[in-house]
């Protein structure tokens, strides 16, 4: 399935996704400096489970973030990456995802925000599940990664 970046996406294919998210999760600190807020109770009727597409489509947009918040770290791109950030955290798990790529997921999410420790006018309010408490695995995120979000 082709997917078709979201309007203002540099168009990252899901090989610089996953650039991205080996570089997040083996470079970045363990975000002990950045504390991390209590998520919100949400609804009580969960979201329905996104499609590939949905999921890839946010990833990509969060991949994005990251990267311009990367390249000019300043109050705008912050904000833009914890918006990002927090979608990818109130998405629900899709269905073909192993609890282990999920875990490794929202670690990724959360390495990217510790760099907004470096912006103190960004406010982090958003934190993974803490329902998705599953051992980290990321060849199992990097395999749904490339099954799922296809370049």
């Amino acid at each position: 399935m082709a997917l078709t970046p979201a309007p203002g996406s540099t168009g990252s294919s899901a090989v610089t996704a996953l650039a991205l998210a080996a570089a997040l999760l083996t470079g970045c600190s363990s975000g002990d400096d950045v504390a991390a807020p209590t998520p919100t109770p949400t609804a009580s009727t969960p979201a329905p489970t996104p499609t590939a597409e949905e999921f890839c489509t946010s990833f990509l947009d969060f991949a994005d973030a990251s990267s311009s918040f990367t390249a000019e770290v300043d109050q705008a791109t912050g904000e833009a990456l914890v918006d990002a950030a927090a979608t990818m955290f109130e998405m629900p798990t899709p269905a073909a995802m192993t609890d282990g790529a999920r875990a490794a997921l929202d670690q990724l999410v959360e390495g990217a925000l510790a760099g907004l420790s470096a912006v103190p006018e960004v406010d982090v309010d958003t934190a993974p599940d803490p329902a998705n408490a599953a051992e980290p695995d990321l060849e199992e995120m990097d395999a749904y990664l490339q099954d799922a979000c296809p370049a």
